[in-house]
């Protein structure tokens, strides 16, 4: 039943996101019913309960997640997906290169400057490998795909951006301010020294700001992880449960 809990706990954490009205999407409505039922099929695969008449849903947490529905329930997925498949990966595997390591510093940044060419929905954010423009030289390689109003702000952009991974190429550090994960001659990793790159990189006197590295979404979401392949024992019907977890559509 704890992992049941957990997971409950990581979905219910965007809860402040939302707010309720009286339209479809709401406590009554068929995308709240759909949502609750496919939550309640995930909690029941990481949980204790065996039979089908049970469930690790309250009648308490039900409605908290069904009032969630209309505004809330994307912001999590998003956020839930990003972690399992990106996030979570990346800083457990970087805590694991460095806990032995004190020849070298380790560096960890957010990504959150949007490309203006994303064709991708603007919910979406700034998505996983699109900085790669930026590094290298979208704006001044293929000007005719940006408009023309803020080319040169994107181009501003990207030259620093090009001047900090090129810092970093020949001198093993981005510049002289940016605060390390981990310091040379240390094996001491700085959990709040995630630095934000956004799209205020480039504002005169910009200061570096910083976020946690690890937050307590990853530190539940690996909890979970290490319990099933490729980390922890295999379970056959892991896939088959995920899918139908995800599968609004599919039979009951």
């Amino acid at each position: 039943m704890e992992d049941a809990e957990l997971g409950l706990a990581y979905l219910l954490n965007a809860e402040k996101k939302c707010e309720t009205s009286n339209d479809t999407f709401t406590a009554g409505g068929l995308i709240a019913k759909l949502f609750t039922s496919q939550i309640t099929k995930g909690l029941n695969f990481f949980s204790s309960v065996d039979t089908k008449d049970e469930s690790p849903l309250d009648n308490k947490t039900r409605q908290q997640l069904d009032n969630c529905s209309q505004c809330g329930n994307r912001e999590k997925m998003i956020s839930e997906i990003g972690d399992f498949l990106f996030n979570c990966d990346n800083i457990n595997f970087a805590n694991k290169s460095s806990i032995n390591d004190t020849n070298s510093e380790s560096y960890v940044f957010e990504f959150r400057k949007r490309s203006t060419v994303n064709p991708w929905p603007q919910w979406m954010g700034a998505m996983h490998g699109y900085e790669l423009e930026y590094v290298f030289g979208l704006p001044f390689r293929n000007t005719s795909i940006y408009n023309q109003s803020i080319l040169e702000e994107e181009q501003k952009y990207s030259d620093k951006i090009m001047e900090i991974f090129g810092n970093f190429s020949k001198y093993g550090h981005f510049n002289s301010t940016w605060e390390p994960y981990k310091k040379r001659g240390s094996t001491t990793l700085n959990n709040t020294y995630c630095a934000i790159l956004d799209k205020n990189l480039t504002d005169d006197n910009y200061q570096l700001q910083y976020t946690n590295v690890l937050t307590s979404k990853c530190k539940l979401m690996n909890s979970l992880v290490d319990k099933y392949p490729p980390r922890g024992k295999k379970i056959t019907s892991l896939i088959s449960t995920i899918s139908s977890w995800f599968s609004f559509g599919g039979k009951k």
